[in-house]
């Protein structure tokens, strides 16, 4: 009997190893904050997203679908976005509709652009 519960419990834990991150946890308002730069990024439960950038080189808007793409990763394929190009005259503003960006997970309140990292606000 004691064998059978052992067995059992090993499996549970098992299984739920490998669902560490899933929509309902990773869901909520990310942001990067600094001197020079603002980046949010929104993620439902619905597998839609939001992301607001100003400074730097990523993108300033876009909206479009995000999905797991390893234990680890996830990935935002942008709808539509608007990216800030140096020009002689100012800024010329692109449009891309096609842009995909991966993001590590670091934990369930973190995530990573390259080297900007993303904090999940918590209404405290």
């Amino acid at each position: 009997m004691k064998l059978c519960i052992s067995i059992l419990l090993l499996i549970l834990l098992s299984s739920c190893a490998g669902q560490r991150y899933n929509f309902r946890n990773m869901a909520g308002l990310y942001e990067a904050k600094g001197q020079d730069y603002t980046y949010e990024l929104t993620l439902k439960q619905d597998s839609t997203f939001k992301y607001y950038g100003a400074g730097g080189d990523w993108p300033k808007d876009c909206h479009g679908i995000w999905k797991f793409i390893a234990k680890d990763s996830l990935r935002i394929q942008c709808k539509g976005t608007e990216t800030g190009l140096p020009t002689s005259d100012g800024i010329l503003l692109v449009y891309q509709s096609d842009l995909a960006l991966p993001f590590a997970i670091v934990n369930t309140t973190e995530l990573r652009l390259g080297t900007l990292v993303l904090k999940k606000r918590t209404n405290k």
